[in-house]
């Protein structure tokens, strides 16, 4: 490649800074996937918190739910419409023997596609909305006064819960003091009842300092939305972990809280994963406003499960960004189904289920991913598949049918591709030691 040739620096700052233009979409992914991103915050001073116990007396209820008798339900593969619609081109792409140039049109036109295919996929995205919105027979749950203390309340648990099982694995304390001490300490986790699928997603981001200018990237919030909570009672109902579906309050109390849990645990794989940065930076760069952390830490998680599923992504610069991007999605996935089986003492009839409705629902679109990826690798090797969507969207604002707009949105999620090879290839449980292995030093 001419490329080689020259300083690798430009393309180094390209890529640091589209990882930075294109974070809100990434951490959205999540709540994009299970649809069946800056706050003002402090520090904060909340006298009436500590950092072992919540600030609402809720008793944790993960207790006596151990059975290996759970009602059989078949796991349905869900669409993920970005994705077959990149497949799509790709495949005429090929037929037509692209040369893999970013700077120019793509050699098709909406025309060429499945009209029918395309309109199933925009149908299929404005469905989303329904399915994520909570019912009103179920609004008290999420979004009145004593809901909110309650799930508040199970927030700052999960927190606890997934500290605790870290010590339960051997993770340095060092680790976990970092967790406690600076990278997410109670009162920086927060949750927003609101009933709204267009809200805010789920997230763990910088902390925004009181200035409001700058960030601090070593400290981290918490944000959590119902619509994630209950995105996520519809994959534990469809599981059958926690028995047959029910109306019963006290069963729907039970779901909403494991769901929170889920969610929480994901999250707090993303503060590890940011502690253990932090305790490994060189002086210089331990201070706020650096972004690009990571690569400059002495140490980093990236590739400590598995390193099979990273890409190629064009040239060696981005292949780093984006795979520590796909890492650590694939951990957090991984580590919150673990934690989850731990604190619930699911038995592995319901560790296996929970795994297969919650993860290998996504067996089909990964598949399609991977081929994907072949593509790209075998055909257009020195093309970034990340900067794709860039050529995707104008392909598809030429879609003249109802949902244009809703065509594009989908392409433009694209953006997000790295992290959806994360989600797609969850660590695998017998992958994990290499991850709790490298934290106990």
């Amino acid at each position: 490649m001419e490329n080689e040739k020259k300083s690798k620096f430009p393309c180094l700052v390209v890529a640091i800074l589209l990882i930075f233009c294109s974070i809100s979409c990434i951490v959205g992914l999540g709540f994009l996937l299970f649809a069946d991103y800056d706050l003002p915050l402090g520090d904060g001073d909340n006298k009436d918190k500590n950092d072992t116990g919540s600030s609402t007396n809720i008793e944790s209820n993960t207790e006596g739910y151990s059975s290996d008798n759970i009602p059989a339900n078949d796991v349905e593969q869900i669409t993920i419409p970005e994705l077959d619609f990149a497949l799509d081109a790709l495949k005429l792409l090929k037929d037509r023997n692209w040369n893999g140039d970013k700077d120019e049109s793509l050699p098709i036109s909406i025309s060429d596609f499945n009209q029918n295919k395309l309109q199933n996929y925009i149908d299929y995205d404005i469905a989303g909305d329904e399915k994520l919105t909570i019912p009103a027979q179920d609004e008290d749950l999420y979004l009145s006064s004593q809901a909110e203390a309650e799930l508040q309340s199970v927030l700052e648990q999960s927190r606890q819960e997934f500290l605790d099982y870290l010590s339960e694995k051997g993770v340095a304390q060092k680790y976990i003091d970092e967790i406690k001490e600076q990278t997410l300490p109670i009162e920086r986790i927060t949750y927003h009842a609101e009933n709204n699928p267009n809200s805010d997603w789920s997230r763990t981001e910088a902390l925004l300092l009181e200035e409001e200018i700058t960030k601090d990237y070593r400290k981290l919030v918490m944000h959590i939305y119902p619509v994630d909570i209950y995105n996520r009672v519809r994959i534990l109902n469809n599981s059958r972990i926690f028995g047959n579906p029910s109306e019963d309050i006290e069963y729907k109390k039970t779901v909403r809280d494991a769901a929170l849990r889920l969610l929480t645990y994901h999250e707090m794989t993303h503060v590890l994963q940011q502690a253990y940065i932090n305790v490994h930076l060189p002086s210089e760069y331990d201070k706020p406003s650096i972004k690009s952390l990571w690569d400059k830490a002495d140490k980093n998680l990236v590739g400590v499960h598995s390193t099979e599923f990273f890409w190629d992504w064009g040239n060696e610069v981005y292949a780093a960004s984006n795979n520590h991007t796909a890492s650590d999605e694939s951990q957090a996935e991984g580590v919150a189904w673990e934690v989850m089986v731990d604190t619930y003492s699911l038995s592995d009839t319901q560790g296996q289920a929970l795994w297969d409705h919650y993860l290998g629902r996504l067996y089909n679109e990964m598949q399609n991913l991977e081929e994907i990826r072949r593509i790209f690798e075998s055909e257009f090797p020195d093309y970034n598949p990340d900067e794709f969507y860039t050529q995707l969207k104008p392909l598809a604002a030429e879609y003249s049918g109802v949902g244009s707009r809703t065509l594009e949105g989908i392409a433009g999620r694209l953006i997000a591709l790295p992290a959806y090879v994360g989600y797609l290839n969850p660590m695998q449980p017998e992958d994990a030691e290499g991850l709790w292995n490298t934290l106990k030093s």
